[in-house]
């Protein structure tokens, strides 16, 4: 319920009550009863009903302390925190006692007017809890104060998903809200929110916030109840390293971006910031994504470079000392120049180029067809050597969509390959079966071309 002095703006405050007496946000229109709009109208309403509900816990003041009881003694002095919806400031204050650095954020700038007369040290900014406008991991700690009841469960999700954003690795949530009450406080709470409370309050009743916020990936979760189990204090940790089943690591580094002149700070303090947020984000994801397999990979599509992309792998896997097979399903006509420029690297390459050059200039099908199975079980004998680090099946691809070899046996073969071993399969007009099996798959898109535009024609070192 709002503080009546605050009613005009339909903003929230900490003036919080056991059951939850806090205001529905006004964007999302829940259904409440006409006591609810009278409290707002008349203080002594609102201080009677907040007064009684809070002595089960203490009191008022009680109340409004029971997010630092939960963490003080997890954190450090000064560490910066945030009070999420914080109204008035009330719920912030005994933080401010404590020498934590406070944030308070509110949808309303009235309630927050009213929070700078009260507790000058609040530093206050107007925001939605859903989309808070704060960078990744500027908390210690957040707090939500009787307030995350307010939202229908879709969007508490959201704000939840934004707590774990703004917390640093290690930081702490601690909410107060709403728990269905023991036998002595069932009917009171019923009574309570269905004269008081609007329908999101209701329905949080039924809802298991510890398991929610676990599967979001907060971990060392607690839970208190408080009087007669009609409150619940819960405490959650952000993880010093996220996990894999961490939505958001990714969506991090997008949200901090590459920086350069694409970073929107305009001071050299405040990039700096970004970019060791960023560095930290990007360590994270490299030390989460540690494991070696090897890879399947597809070069696809109409544009030129698929050939080259699977050379480039050659020559770096070659650097490495590796082993290299090439096999190549349809060129064979002709000697290109990689060819020539790999024989360098001797008994570390094998290059075979089994075909005989494009189907409108061999026009035989069947021929074409009984090269392309020898290629195939030239190939094979190189995905089966574990001495062979990465095979490269040259124009595969056009052999699959020409219905030269059936795309259950090429799936098949991958099958047979050591555990590490890597394959490229280069060519347009991969099938769907195989790009789904691949680990990565590359799009070669045409924008220009120089014989189709200009009449250039093929030339040495770029055609071949």
């Amino acid at each position: 319920m709002t503080d009546p002095a605050d009613r005009h703006a339909g903003f929230k405050t900490n003036d919080y009550a056991l059951f939850s007496l806090h205001v529905a946000r006004p964007e999302a229109h829940q259904m409440s009863s006409f006591l609810r709009p009278l409290a707002y109208r008349h203080r002594w309403i609102y201080d009677t009903v907040t007064a009684i509900s809070s002595l089960s816990v203490g009191g008022v003041h009680r109340l409004r302390r029971l997010g630092l009881e939960a963490l003080e003694a997890r954190l450090n002095p000064g560490d910066s925190v945030l009070d999420l919806c914080c109204g008035s400031g009330e719920a912030a204050a005994p933080w401010l006692a404590a020498g934590f650095t406070v944030t308070g954020l509110d949808i309303a700038p009235r309630a927050l007017d009213l929070a700078a007369l009260r507790h000058p040290g609040l530093r206050r900014v107007e925001g939605l809890a859903e989309a808070p406008p704060f960078l990744d991991d500027s908390f210690a700690a957040i707090q939500m104060s009787v307030a995350l009841h307010e939202f229908p469960r879709a969007e508490r999700e959201h704000v939840l998903k934004s707590c774990l954003r703004l917390l640093r690795p290690g930081g702490w949530l601690v909410l107060v809200d709403l728990h269905p009450a023991g036998p002595m406080l069932k009917l009171p709470q019923w009574l309570f929110c269905t004269l008081f409370e609007t329908d999101t309050a209701t329905a949080m009743l039924s809802d298991d916030l510890p398991a929610q916020l676990q599967h979001l990936g907060f971990t060392e979760l607690g839970q208190e109840l408080l009087a007669g189990q009609a409150l619940q204090r819960i405490i959650a940790r952000n993880p010093l390293t996220p996990t894999m089943s961490d939505p958001n690591l990714d969506q991090r580094a997008a949200e901090l971006g590459m920086g350069g002149q694409l970073a929107p700070e305009t001071d050299e303090a405040g990039y700096r910031k970004r970019m060791e947020r960023r560095q930290q984000v990007q360590r994270q994801r490299v030390e989460e994504r540690n494991k070696e397999k090897g890879l399947v990979l597809v070069f696809t599509g109409h544009g030129k470079g698929k050939t080259t992309a699977a050379l480039g792998l050659v020559l770096r896997t070659l650097g490495h000392g590796e082993q290299v097979a090439v096999v190549q399903f349809i060129k064979g006509g002709w000697e290109p120049g990689e060819a020539r420029a790999l024989k360098s690297f001797g008994d570390q390459i094998s290059w075979h180029a089994l075909g005989e050059g494009f189907t409108w200039e061999t026009q035989d099908r069947g021929r074409d067809q009984q090269l392309v199975g020898e290629a195939w079980q030239t190939a094979l004998g190189y995905l089966r050597n574990p001495s062979f680090k990465l095979v490269v099946l040259d124009e595969l691809n056009v052999a699959l969509k020409l219905g030269y070899i059936a795309v259950d046996a090429v799936l098949a073969g991958l099958k047979e390959r050591p555990e590490l071993t890597h394959v490229a399969l280069t060519g347009r007009g991969a099938p769907p079966a195989l790009l789904e099996r691949a680990d990565l798959v590359t799009e070669m898109t045409l924008v220009h071309h120089p014989f189709r535009e200009q009449g250039v024609k093929a030339q040495a070192g770029i055609e071949y």
